[in-house]
């Protein structure tokens, strides 16, 4: 079976189940998808973090995989994860401190783990502050998802089929500007027509408003695409794990949602 047959087969089964996910009325599955997601994705954090031979602590990993998410689902939210950030970030000092090799590559320990620990479940975390944000959340994380997915989409088979200027070789070489293109044009398109669409009645923004926001979305999940591949190269990996078939691990398919999740909540405080 093709790699092309295995990501269509693949989509095809788990679009339904995560357009269930969004919009069943009962939040609870929502929020238990988001920290399974959270963990796996730490998992492979760890995964590649060693294959890149850091010196990278698996009990940091899993704390922040555990700790961080929680924090949005109690009172007092964002002081409640300063707390853990803060704890995290003495943790690492602590361990560091009472190994057997407390002065070998200090900076290199305590920056890996603390971005380890913090990177993924932050970013990730931001999901469940949409879907959350108001009573149009559920609408609101699937136009995240629609511009997203239209931009991967169209800068995956645009740039499969005519794409020859490449962007970053030495960091993806299979990318290239035809693709990026496409992938703008669809994934702002996607979100202009899915706001008009859906959200209009219920949200007052303008339509230079609408399109700010995809474009900075779009972008947003580029940069993380192209800074998971980054990750992938340093570690001389192809895929993040393999969870998915045919499209590799959860980072490989979650990679531009956590960086363009941010980016979508950041614009609905202001305008929303």
């Amino acid at each position: 079976m093709s790699e092309l047959l295995k990501r269509i087969l693949s989509a095809a089964v788990l679009i339904p189940v995560v357009f269930f996910l969004i919009f069943w009325e009962n939040s609870l599955a929502f929020a238990v998808a988001i920290y399974l997601v959270i963990i796996l994705g730490n998992m492979e954090m760890i995964r590649l973090a060693k294959s890149s031979n850091l010196p990278a602590s698996p009990i940091l990993f899993w704390l922040g995989a555990l700790a961080v998410y929680p924090c949005f689902h109690l009172p007092n939210s964002w002081q409640l994860l300063g707390f853990v950030i803060v704890g995290i970030i003495f943790l690492t000092f602590a361990i560091k401190l009472f190994s057997e090799t407390p002065t070998d590559d200090v900076m290199s320990f305590i920056s890996v783990n603390i971005f380890g620990a913090l990177f993924f479940p932050l970013f990730f975390s931001f999901m469940w502050l949409i879907r959350d944000f108001n009573a149009q959340g559920s609408y609101l994380i699937f136009f995240l998802c629609v511009i997203v997915w239209l931009s991967d989409s169209c800068a995956y088979f645009v740039g499969r089929a005519i794409g020859k200027r490449k962007i970053v070789p030495k960091v993806s070489p299979k990318k290239s500007l035809e693709g990026f293109i496409a992938g703008a044009i669809g994934g702002v398109g996607g979100g202009v027509a899915f706001y008009y669409l859906f959200l209009a009645g219920s949200m007052e923004l303008s339509i230079v408003k609408v399109i700010i926001i995809s474009v900075d979305v779009v972008a947003a999940g580029m940069l993380g695409d192209l800074f998971e591949s980054m990750l992938k190269r340093s570690a001389g990996v192809k895929d993040s794990g393999n969870v998915i078939p045919g499209h590799g691990g959860i980072l490989d398919r979650m990679d531009s949602l956590m960086f363009a999740a941010p980016v979508l909540f950041m614009y609905l405080s202001l305008w929303g």
